[in-house]
C-alpha cells in the first residue's frame, strides 16, 4: 500500500499477504481390459474434478497391480503430482479376460481287446485371427474321455475335464473326436505238430565169412563096419556060422556083401575068415 497517497494525509503503509493455494483436482485412472496373454494396454488417466490451468501437466506414471491371470487388477494414479495442485487420485481397473481357444480331439483307433491309445487333442483359434490360441509356454490341464464300450464300433471322444474349470485363463470351444475299434482277427489255427522222423534202419550185419572147408577125409573102405555097433555082431555071427553043419553054405553067405555094406575100421573079410587089427582081447569075445 506504499504507493497510496493524498496531500492532506500522512500515510503509513502496512503490507498485506496474498496466499495462492494449490488448485484442487481429482485424477482418475481409466479402466482398461485385455485378453489373457496379450500385452498390457497403455494406462491412462484424466482429471475428473477441477481442471489443469493452461498447459499444466502432472508428473509421474499410472501403475497397476501385478498379475497376469484372468481377473481384475487395480490401476493407481496416486503417483501423479504437481505442486500447484492438490490431487485426489481415483483408481481404475485392468480386467484380464479369458483367451479364446479351440480344442479338437484327435481321432484314434485300436483293435478289439487292446488297451486304449492315449487320447490327444490339438489347439487353435478357429475363426479368430488374433488374441486367441494357446499362449507360448502354456499347456492345457486335464484329460479327454470317451464313450464306454469295448466291442467293435465307433465311440465319441469327449471333452472330459479339459475345461475352463481346470483352465480358467481360456474360453474353450471343444470339438469331439472318434475312437474306432476294429474287430479282432480270428486266431490262426495252431500248427499241427511235425511227425517224428522215422528211425533210420539199422544196418544189416555183414555176413560172417564162411569157414574154410576142411579137406575131405578119404572114404574108408566100403568093406569095413562101424566098430562101435557092428563088430561084435559080425564076429559072433561068423563064429556061429562056422560052427554049424552048414558051414560052407553060410560061410559063403557071410562073405557076400553088397556095395552098401560097410565094415568097421580094422576088419576085413577074406576068403574063409575075418582079419582084424583090433586088440586080441576084443577078438576073444
Amino acid at each position: 500500500a506504499a504507493d497510496l497517497e493524498n496531500g492532506n494525509y500522512q500515510i503509513t503503509a502496512t503490507d498485506g499477504v496474498l496466499t495462492i493455494d494449490p488448485r484442487p483436482i481429482t485424477v482418475s485412472a481409466d479402466d482398461q481390459d485385455k485378453v489373457y496373454g496379450d500385452a498390457d494396454p497403455e494406462l491412462t488417466w484424466q482429471v475428473t474434478e477441477g481442471n489443469l490451468v493452461g498447459d499444466d501437466r502432472l508428473a509421474g506414471d499410472v501403475t497397476r497391480e501385478s498379475g497376469n491371470n484372468v481377473g481384475n487388477y487395480a490401476i493407481s494414479a496416486a503417483d501423479l503430482e504437481n505442486g500447484n495442485y492438490v490431487i485426489s487420485a481415483v483408481d481404475g481397473t485392468l480386467t484380464i479376460d479369458p483367451r479364446p481357444i479351440t480344442v479338437t480331439a484327435d481321432d484314434q483307433e485300436k483293435e478289439e481287446g487292446q488297451p486304449d491309445p492315449t487320447l490327444t487333442f490339438s489347439t487353435g483359434c478357429g475363426n479368430l485371427t488374433e488374441s486367441c490360441g494357446l499362449v507360448a509356454g502354456d499347456e492345457l490341464d486335464g484329460n479327454l474321455s470317451r464313450q464306454p464300450g469295448e466291442g467293435a464300433g465307433r465311440y465319441d471322444i469327449e471333452q472330459g475335464d479339459v475345461d475352463e474349470n481346470r483352465n480358467p485363463n481360456y474360453t474353450i470351444d471343444f470339438t469331439s473326436g472318434e475312437l474306432a475299434i476294429a474287430a479282432a482277427p480270428e486266431p490262426e489255427p495252431e500248427p499241427e505238430p511235425e511227425p517224428e522222423p522215422e528211425p533210420e534202419p539199422e544196418p544189416e550185419p555183414e555176413p560172417e565169412p564162411e569157414p574154410e572147408s576142411e579137406p575131405e577125409s578119404e572114404p574108408e573102405s566100403a568093406s569095413k563096419l562101424d566098430v562101435g555097433s557092428k563088430m561084435s555082431a559080425v564076429i559072433n555071427q561068423t563064429l556061429q556060422d562056422v560052427s554049424t553043419s552048414e558051414q560052407g553054405e553060410r560061410m559063403g553067405q557071410v562073405n557076400e556083401f553088397t556095395e552098401e555094406d560097410t565094415l568097421p575100421s580094422g576088419i576085413e573079410i577074406i576068403d574063409r575068415g575075418i582079419n582084424t587089427d583090433l586088440d586080441d582081447d576084443e577078438g576073444d569075445d
